[in-house]
């Protein structure tokens, strides 16, 4: 899709830059606005509007700084599902009086069972990007009444206290770093997969 948008393999790296630095910035506004409102729905659902958007609105995107706006809006939206959703995941599991490792963990295998059968359609069926980003547009839409269930509940913590980073420096310095190396190499997974 990128090479019809331009023929400089750079511009892949700077549109996942765009989305990835769009997540960086919105991850923990949303978070933030989460923990204000008391209403995980209503980030959610915000989320996957201005997702779907940006996913129908890639297609159209013709020019590189078209593409990297798109990219930027869609990780505006990324960030609140990726932040909405776990944090309900957890408000669930208290209010069903499971293990909250056990609930992110059956999130965490539904999300990778989405992404194994969404390569497989998107390997078979779409062979080109406007029904791909169609079809991943309109699935994001499909989502938004089930998001209707999404619940949350008020918190008395607002905001991420310095001692409390501090305190779990490593982990998040594991999350950066498995983050950064997964990363590294999925843009690449496409170019990869046609030389073989």
């Amino acid at each position: 899709y990128v090479e019809s948008v331009s023929h400089k393999y750079s511009i892949v790296g700077i549109a996942a830059m765009a989305a990835s630095f769009s997540l960086m910035i919105f991850q923990y506004l949303w978070g933030y606005l989460t923990d204000i409102i008391g209403s995980r729905r209503i980030v959610v659902l915000l989320g996957l509007v201005i997702v779907s958007s940006a996913l129908l609105a890639c297609p159209l995107a013709k020019t590189p700084v078209a593409l990297v706006a798109v990219r930027v809006l869609e990780g505006l939206g990324t960030a609140s599902v990726y932040t909405g959703v776990p944090v309900a995941v957890g408000d669930l599991a208290d209010r069903l009086g499971i293990g909250s490792g056990a609930s992110i963990g059956v999130a965490r295998m539904l999300g990778s069972l989405g992404f194994a059968t969404a390569s497989l359609i998107g390997s078979h069926i779409l062979e080109n990007y406007v029904k791909a980003f169609t079809m991943a547009g309109a699935l994001l839409l499909a989502a938004i009444p089930l998001a209707l269930v999404v619940r949350g509940r008020m918190t008395s913590t607002k905001g991420l206290k310095s001692a409390s980073l501090l305190k779990h420096a490593g982990f998040f310095t594991m999350v950066f770093t498995w983050t950064t190396a997964f990363m590294a190499v999925a843009s690449l997974w496409p170019s990869y997969m046609t030389s073989i």
